[in-house]
C-alpha cells in the first residue's frame, strides 16, 4: 500500500515539473518574442530597412543575451560578432 501511494506520488511530482517546466518555456518565449519586436522597431525607427533591422536585432540580442534568437532561423550555428 506505501509503495502504491509513494508511487503515485512521484508520478504527481513529474507530471506537475514537466507543466511547470512548459509554463516556463513559453514565458521566455514570449518574453523574447516581446523584446525581438522592440529592438525592430527601435531599429526601423533608427532608419534601418526592414532587413537591416531584422540583423541588427539579432545581433543586439545576441550581444546582451550571448545566446541566438528562438526567432533567428538563419544564423543557427554561427557566431555574431558584437562590435
Amino acid at each position: 500500500m506505501c509503495v502504491l501511494v509513494s508511487l503515485a506520488i512521484a508520478i504527481y511530482g513529474v507530471i506537475t515539473e514537466k507543466k511547470r517546466a512548459k509554463r516556463r518555456w513559453q514565458n521566455q518565449i514570449s518574453i523574447e518574442f516581446r523584446e525581438g519586436l522592440q529592438g525592430i522597431a527601435a531599429a526601423l525607427q533608427a532608419g534601418y530597412s526592414m532587413e537591416n533591422a531584422l540583423e541588427e536585432s539579432q545581433k543586439i540580442w545576441y550581444c546582451f543575451t550571448g545566446n541566438i534568437p528562438f526567432w533567428c532561423h538563419r544564423c543557427r550555428g554561427c557566431h555574431m560578432n558584437c562590435s
